[in-house]
């Protein structure tokens, strides 16, 4: 029997590599699927960190937000217990966001930034997270039972941390969105004055609550409504030059005066100012 034989180690390194690639997109795929329609924050970061755990089985991975001069644990996964609270002047979590950098500790148990070692970690990754170029958070990937995380790894982490990123940014903006919006109501809700909400043809989207007390008419009724069909009609003409004034440019904030129908039949007097909001993304 001749039995002939040929070196495959680079074709046998490539389809590691290639399964690698594999697992890693995957991974990356899990994350952003799992984070993409999440608009609170602390969710973001749970999703995340489920997502990541399902791949890294052998690991510890929790998520931080910095609160102050503090790193806030906002959710682990995998079999421990981590710190609560961490401080940014100690440790490697402490040096990755003090330094905007991502983090390798390959032996926990010889580095000089590490803390009390943790019975049964062998390697760290932190992975610090980005809102506008400011850092607001933290991952912290712990490897366990003698498995030593590696560089591939890191970059596998960093990638993840992109996708959180995006999200961090959009709950947050959200989360200001959804405040200014709350304060608006608060103000409106409240004030003595009307005030109305219009597209740019006229039509009603928002009423406050005083149009009852002055014209009649409940919150809802002229919504969807074009507010210049209840403009007494020889007044007409002066409300709508002052409106398509403030259209074309919106620095100015016109006024007019004119006569509104009750919802009784009769005419009120008001004096209207307005204000252009079309750019405004709310």
């Amino acid at each position: 029997m001749l039995i002939t034989g040929r070196d495959v180690t680079k074709r046998t390194g490539s389809g590691e590599r290639l399964r690698s690639q594999s697992r890693e997109l995957a991974l990356l795929h899990r994350v952003r699927t799992a984070v993409a329609r999440e608009l609170e924050l602390t969710g973001v970061l749970a999703r995340a960190v489920e997502a990541v755990a399902e791949t890294y089985d052998y690991t510890r991975l929790s998520a931080y937000l910095l609160e102050g001069g503090e790193l806030v644990l906002q959710h682990r996964a995998g079999d421990h217990e981590a710190l609560g609270r961490s401080s940014l002047s100690k440790g490697v979590r402490g040096r990755a966001v003090r330094s905007g950098r991502p983090l390798l500790v390959e032996d926990v148990s010889k580095s000089p930034d590490s803390l009390e070692p943790i019975e049964g970690v062998t390697s760290e990754i932190c992975v610090p997270l980005f809102d506008e170029g400011e850092a607001v958070g933290l991952l912290d990937l712990e490897s366990v039972n003698g498995v030593k995380l590696t560089e591939d790894d890191l970059r596998v982490m960093v990638a993840v941390s992109e996708h959180v990123d995006l999200a961090i940014s959009r709950a947050r903006l959200h989360a200001r969105v959804r405040h200014s919006e709350e304060r608006y109501r608060a103000l409106t809700q409240n004030s003595s004055d009307l005030v109305t909400v219009m597209e740019t043809g006229g039509i009603v989207r928002y009423q406050s609550p005083a149009i009852e007390r002055m014209l009649g008419y409940s919150q809802e009724e002229l919504l969807g409504q074009n507010a210049f069909d209840y403009v007494h009609p020889d007044d007409l003409r002066t409300v709508k030059l002052a409106y398509d004034e403030g259209l074309k440019d919106p620095r100015l904030h016109p006024s007019a005066e004119y006569r509104f129908r009750h919802k009784d039949g009769s005419w009120r007097w008001l004096e209207s100012v307005g204000t252009n909001l079309i750019q405004e993304p709310g």
